[in-house]
Formats: structure tokens, sequence, C-alpha cells
């Protein structure tokens, strides 16, 4: 659950996207500054009984109400590849598809592809422009994560096992250390 969520979380900072936190606390974030509902919810609005990471809401949803604009359309393609992140980390441990951390990641994708592809299509049997769509994201998400051989999702990991919850600041540092060491630059 830790390299799950780090994923998530390492890929969001590298997008420079509005990260909070993330957390492998299950039900809730432990930080009393963030609201029951956010802080019990994961991705899906769900009570959540695994981690989760989570971005600014507001931000989100200026960006979806803003779409057909272009920059719009490409903040909202950066959400979907920190998605594509949390099933590149189940891959990694050789989990399947159908796994519970991959295939929440995966259905919150395919809803993702629906609204920026404009195309509505059956979970079962997408069209080829979906499945070509989210190899792009998955592929994304696997190189952010894999830059620097791996050492800041290594590091971001480490330390949410160490204190079960980190906020975007201590992510941000996390990251920007190892990109440092590494000599990453990050997206612009």
């Amino acid at each position: 659950m830790a390299r799950h969520e780090a994923a998530h979380a390492v890929v969001a900072v590298r997008l420079d996207l509005p990260l909070l936190y993330t957390s492998i606390v299950p039900g809730g974030a432990g930080d009393d500054s963030i609201s029951d509902d956010t802080r019990k919810t994961g991705r899906g609005g769900k009570l959540s009984t695994a981690g989760h990471t989570k971005l600014e809401r507001y931000r989100l949803a200026q960006w979806k109400a803003a779409l057909p604009d272009s920059n719009a359309y490409a903040n909202l393609e950066m959400v979907s590849v920190e998605t594509a992140a949390g099933v590149v980390a189940e891959n990694n441990k050789g989990a399947a598809l159908d796994h519970g951390g991959s295939h929440n990641d995966l259905v919150q994708l395919m809803q993702q592809a629906s609204i920026l592809l404009g195309v509505k299509f059956s979970l079962t049997d997408p069209p080829r422009v979906v499945t070509q769509w989210l190899t792009a994201q998955l592929n994304d998400a696997s190189e952010l994560l894999q830059a620097d051989g791996g050492v800041a999702w290594d590091r971001v990991t480490a330390a949410l096992l160490r204190k079960k919850h980190l906020s975007g600041d201590e992510v941000r540092v996390l990251v920007g250390q190892a990109d440092a060491v590494s000599g990453f630059q990050r997206h612009s």
C-alpha cells in the first residue's frame, strides 16, 4: 500500500499537481486540518480501508469546468498520469489488473478517458483510441517513477511507512532531494 500511494505522490509532485497529502492510514489521513468527509474517503469517494493520495478538489473542478480549454485538458491529462501511477506500482509488484488497487485506478482512468476523449464506451471493450491513451498514461507514469532509478519513489515509500502520513510539502521535499542528486528535471 505504501509503494502504491508513494507512486501517486511522486508523479503528482513531478507533474507539479496540487498534492495535499498521501497516507496509508486506513479510513483517514490522520490530519485534523482535513475535513472528515475528505479524510475518510479514497479515490472513489467510498469509505477507505486502504491508503490514499489527495489532490486539491477545487483546482481539479476548475480544470474540468474549463474543458475544452487546452490548458485544462493538459492539466487533467497529467492527473490521469498520476492516477496511472497506482497501476504501475501494482504491476511492478506483480499484481493482476483485477487486483483491488489496480482495478480502482483503472476504473478511474477509464472515467477520465471518457471525459478527456469525449468517447462513450464499455469498460470491458474500450475502443482502440482509449487503449492507446491508457497505454500512454501508464508509460508516462512509469517513466516519471523511474526517471532517477526509482530513488524518489523509494524515499517517499520509506517515509510513508515510517510516518504513515505525509503532507504534500513533505513529499515535495523528498522528491526534490532525490531529483537534486539525480539531476532529474521536472516536467514543464
